[in-house]
Order: C-alpha cells, then structure tokens, then sequence
C-alpha cells in the first residue's frame, strides 16, 4: 500500500520541529495531529531514517558521556581520599610512635600476620640496618684488640642475641631487640670516634716500619671516618625518628663503669716507651686544646671519662697489625683460586700477554689496571680474580703496584674472592649465619682499611654504603631461606 500523503506530512513537520526548534518564540509547538489509520511501518522516508539514526547516536553518545562522567567521578574522588590518608615508607623506626605503642603494650602479641607487609618489612628493615652497622662495628673494635664483654648492655652480647632471632616472625621481639642493639651501639660508635681523634692527635708514625706487611690497619684518621659513616647510618631518619639521648647515656655509663677498673690497672703497668701517654695527658689536662673544646662542649652526647680510663682507651688504636682471629667459613686454602704451577706453560703465557696489554692500556689512560678490567672484562673478573691478578677500583692502594707489575699477585685478592662469593650466595649454605657475617663483615672491613687516604671521603662514604647493604642482604638471605621452609 502506499504511504498515506498526509501522514507523511504530518510526521515531518514533527520531526523537523522537534530537531530544530523555534528559538525565537516562546510559544509551545501545536501537538502533531495523527490519525488511525497512520501506521509507522508506512514511513520510509530518506530524511525519516536519517532522523532516526541521528537520534539514536546522540542517545548513546549521551549515555557513554554519563557512564564515563560517573567513572571520573568516583576515580577522582577516591584519589583524593587516598591523598588525604598517610603512608611513610618506613611505618616503624627507632623511638616513632607506632614502634613505643607496640613496645609497651606487651599484651598484645604482633607478628607478621598481625601487621600489614609494608609494617613488617619496616621492622625488618631497621633490623638489619642496625645488625649490619652493628656486625662491621665489633669487627672494627676486634681488629684493633679493643675489648668487647658479654655484659648485658654490651654490644658483643646484643650482637648474639640479635643473631639468635634472626628468623623470627614475632614483631615484638624485632622491636625490642633492635632497640637494645641501636643504642648499645650508637654510644659504644660516639666513645670509640673520641678515643679515635683523641689518638689522631699524637703524630708519631709507626706505621712507616709496616711497607712490607701484605695488609695493615687504618690510621686513626682514616678509622675516624669509618666510624663516622657508622654514625651517620644510624642518624638515619629511616632508622631512628625518635631519639632518645638519655637511654644512650645510660649505655656510656656503663660501659665506662665497666672499663675504668681494668684501663685504671693497665695505665700503672705498661711502659710508656713511645710518649704516647705523656703526650695524651697533656692534651687532656690542655682546656684549651681542639679534642677538649669539641669534646666537652658535646655533653648531651658524650661525658668525658677520666683521664687515664681515657688514655687507655685511645692507646688501643696506635697497632696497624690486625689481632682478629676468626673462624672461617671457608679456609685460604679452599678459596676457588688456580694453582700457578699446574697450568700449561703456552696458557700461561697467552694470559701474561693479556696483563702486559690491560696494564699498558691503564698507564696510557692513567688508571689502575683493575679498574680498567672492571670496565672491558666485568662478566669474566673472577677468571682474574682465581689467578689473583688485581680487579680493585683505583681507590685501592694496590692500584700503583699492580699497574706497574702486572705479573704481581693482588695482595687484596682474597678478600676481594670472599666478598665476590658472598654477593653471588642465593642461599644460606652449611655455616652458621654468626660465621658467614662475621667473615663478610671482616672482609668488607679490609677493603674499607686498604682504601687510599688520599680519596675523596665521597669514595669512603660510598664503600661503607655498600658494606653495610652486603650485609644486610646476608640477613635477608637468611629469613627468605627460613620463609621457604614453611
């Protein structure tokens, strides 16, 4: 049948009207006028169709800018709940509120399931920090034959027991035991600094009579930096947040009430036979010298001891031979290094031939033959490194006397093969985590001693950064491996 003449009319004045409305009166359009006998399969109009898509487009553009306008809203409102709620890194830290609540409400029992990842890894964090600083602190104080007691504010007997919890999930006993450890800590690192720059300052250098010693302790100015960097790591605001002068006062006491009846004996027995105490007591009783000025004006932090207890005190950093004996975890004998004489001669040659050329290379470029190594062969330094042929950066004292004599084993290489094995250990292995710290510790320690005092501190700073994190990947090496177990 064909469309209705009038039908057709009406509809369109409808829909013209409607997608293009009067702008210019107020008046309402007249209601479209449709008879019974109109039928909507009648029109097929072109325009008609194309009214219709249009209006169905429009709808949904309509809908998906109303989907999409809601989404932004509840996305941007939900961002600017999360900007108004806190989150720290580091949730726990030394003397920070959460961590006083959680170590005076003994009633309540936090573990690693009762706190959040992010908390617990905090703890975590602090820990190791503070055992790590720690571990390379008593090996200082043991290479110098300084003494450390079992007492149970001392830092030897905090050591132990922060080694015995190493694999604990009880968040109390993180806290509490880190706690002890940081201040025992931090007032035996501010007592041995004074001991170490009151020692600096008598000028006498015996160290002149130990060229020929293969491996020799720092000098007391240089001991003082690494001691600084020890302090500086634990000043740390992601350590520490809360400071608390009076309990490390308490630990200096102590540990000068401990000390002072044997430094009082040792100071009537031993002969002066270097000046040395003569010259300390006149520094001393001087008010007016630079170590009294800077020393006593710091009494928040530090209390001087008395003379002679300090005097002794200090003497114990005048010795460059190391007196640490250790246990090893692996002997010198079983390091992975080549027996010289069991190579073919022809081999031998070809990697004499191979040194002469990086040594020439580093004279012409004026650096250390290991450092230029490091740079061209960094996926092979251990084949190097089995034949003790130097690897170490140029801030090492061997640099000149390795470039120079490129056919000269490394005095430095097995510390360095040590400290290469530990970075390259995924697992725990058959020793005892005291015995694997304290041999990375002691040969993190000798790389630190056999650093260039010529340096900028910036090299040091470094260095002692890295030590501190190899050992603390030890520590995390250790509870990943206890972690697995369960």
């Amino acid at each position: 049948m064909s469309p209705h003449p009038r039908s057709v009319s009406r509809l369109f004045d409808w829909a013209y009207h409607k997608l293009f409305p009067r702008r210019t009166s107020n008046q309402p359009d007249p209601e479209p006028v449709i008879t019974d006998e109109f039928d909507i399969s009648d029109i097929t109009d072109g325009f008609y169709l194309y009214s219709l898509q249009e209006t169905q487009r429009v709808a949904s553009r309509n809908q998906r800018s109303t989907l999409s306008t809601d989404g932004s809203y509840v996305t941007a409102r939900m961002d600017q709940l999360l900007d108004q709620l806190h989150f720290p890194t580091t949730l726990y830290t030394v003397g920070s509120i959460d961590w006083e609540l959680a170590k005076t409400s003994r009633a309540m029992e936090l573990d690693a399931d009762g706190l959040s990842e992010i908390q617990f890894n905090s703890i975590i964090d602090v820990y190791t920090k503070v055992y790590a600083i720690a571990k390379l602190m008593s090996v200082t104080l043991l290479s110098y034959g300084v003494e450390m007691d079992h007492s149970p504010h001392g830092l030897l007997a905090n050591i132990e027991h922060a080694e015995s919890i190493v694999t604990t999930l009880s968040a109390n006993a993180l806290i509490e035991c880190t706690e002890k450890l940081y201040y025992a800590l931090y007032a035996r690192v501010v007592i041995e600094m004074a001991n170490v720059e009151l020692c600096s300052s008598f000028q006498t250098d015996i160290r002149s009579l130990a060229k020929r010693e293969p491996y020799i302790l720092p000098h007391p100015v240089q001991a003082y930096k690494i001691l600084l960097i020890f302090k500086e790591a634990l000043d740390s605001q992601k350590v520490c947040s809360g400071f608390d002068k009076r309990i490390m006062r308490q630990y200096q006491e102590d540990f000068v009430t401990r000390t002072a009846p044997k430094c009082i004996e040792a100071a009537q027995v031993t002969d002066d036979f270097l000046g040395y105490r003569r010259h300390i007591m006149g520094v001393l009783t001087d008010s007016s010298s630079l170590f009294r000025v800077k020393w006593a004006g710091l009494s928040e932090m530090y209390k001087m001891p008395p003379g002679n207890v300090l005097m002794v005190l200090s003497e114990k950093y005048l010795p460059f031979r190391p007196k640490l004996d250790i246990q090893y975890d692996i002997l010198p004998r079983d390091l992975p290094f080549i027996d010289v004489t069991a190579v073919d001669s022809d081999k031998w040659e070809q990697r004499r031939i191979r040194c002469n050329r990086d040594a020439t290379l580093a004279k012409l470029e004026s650096r250390g033959v290991g450092e230029v190594r490091q740079e061209k062969y960094a996926d092979c330094l251990m084949d190097y490194l089995k034949e003790k042929k130097c690897v170490c950066a140029s801030t090492c004292e061997c640099t000149y006397y390795c470039t120079y004599d490129c056919e000269r084993f490394c005095p430095c290489s097995e510390y360095v093969m040590r400290i290469m094995l530990a970075e390259k250990r995924k697992y725990p292995g058959k020793h005892s985590f005291a015995i694997r710290c304290i041999n990375l510790a002691n040969a993190l320690f000798e790389k630190l001693a056999t650093m260039r005092t010529d340096i900028p501190d910036s090299e040091l700073n470094k260095e002692g950064e890295r030590a501190i994190q190899l050992l603390e990947r030890e520590v995390r090496i250790q509870r990943d491996a206890m972690a697995m177990t369960y």
